[in-house]
Order: C-alpha cells, then sequence, then structure tokens
C-alpha cells in the first residue's frame, strides 16, 4: 500500500470516528408532534420555529416547535380533512402552500387565511413559495408543473415533461 492511500484511509477512519462521537449524545428533550396521525410531509419554517406537517387524517397543521402546541389547522375545505401531501414555507416565512391530491392551496400565516385555491389536473407531488407568496410552483404526477401568480390571474403557466419537481425559489 503506497503512503497516500494509508493517509487516505486513516483519515476516513478518524473522520468516521469523530462523526460517531458526535452523534452519540442523546437529545436533552424530546417534543412530540402529530399525536397519532400519521405523516405524509412535514417542513420547518425558515426560522425553525414552526413546522407544517401534511397528513391522512388531520390534513395540514401549523406547531409551533418550541411547545408542541398547535397553532392553526389549515383547511382545503371547510370541516374535511384533505390528505396533504406536500407544504412549503415561503423564504420568509409568512406564507405557505399546502397541496393534496385534487388542490393547492395559499396561505397567510400572519392571518391564518386562504389567499388562493387551485385546482391542478393531476397528484400534486412538490410546492415551493416565493418571497411574498408572489409565486407558487408545483410540480404535479402529470409530468407538468404550473407556476401560479396568485395576484396577477387565475391562469396558471403550465410547464410541460417537467419531471424534476422538488425545485425550490
Amino acid at each position: 500500500m503506497d503512503v497516500r492511500r494509508r493517509h487516505f484511509t486513516l483519515a476516513l477512519g478518524l473522520l468516521g470516528t469523530g462523526a460517531l462521537t458526535a452523534c452519540s449524545d442523546p437529545p436533552p428533550q424530546i417534543s412530540r408532534l402529530g399525536g397519532d396521525d400519521r405523516p405524509l410531509t412535514m417542513r420547518l419554517s425558515p426560522a425553525a420555529d414552526l413546522a407544517l406537517m401534511g397528513s391522512v387524517h388531520n390534513g395540514a397543521v401549523l406547531w409551533r416547535w418550541e411547545d408542541g402546541q398547535i397553532v392553526a389547522r389549515l383547511e382545503h375545505r371547510p370541516g374535511a380533512h384533505a390528505d396533504v401531501m406536500a407544504a412549503a414555507f415561503s423564504p420568509d416565512g409568512r406564507w405557505a402552500a399546502t397541496g393534496e391530491r385534487d388542490s393547492v392551496v395559499l396561505w397567510d400565516l400572519m392571518a391564518r387565511r386562504a389567499l388562493g385555491f387551485w385546482a391542478p389536473p393531476g397528484g400534486v407531488r412538490a410546492l415551493a413559495v416565493a418571497d411574498g407568496g408572489r409565486r407558487v410552483l408545483v410540480g404535479l404526477s402529470t409530468q407538468q408543473a404550473w407556476i401560479i401568480d396568485p395576484r396577477g390571474g387565475t391562469t396558471p403557466a403550465v410547464i410541460e415533461q417537467a419531471d424534476a419537481v422538488g425545485v425550490t425559489y
């Protein structure tokens, strides 16, 4: 074994040992969010103070991370729970989008109200929200992506053959 390979192997061994040591301490306190519901998606706000969880039975729920309290229930249809499969915060943390199989909703989190509802032609796979809620990018199971302008009209821009739907702003 030449000298370079031996030093590289030793360096990898030391890095692996350090990583395991750094991850070995248990957390001082564990908070439980979501109760017994099964999450389908979960996103942390940019400030990491809120968690937005989409689930099987409770639709979308906004949680305060610090104490595990529910801040808001974000309902796609009043009185009905949706299977929310995608969620996203805007980079400024003021706006969020949630998506289920047949609807996308843009939320003003400060006012705790919906700003718009859209019905895409396929299942929602991924979402991204621009600062100020100016645009919502929706990745669909139909290999399309929609760019929605909530303030500029109701017709979204459609991008065909959009296989890479995990794009963010």
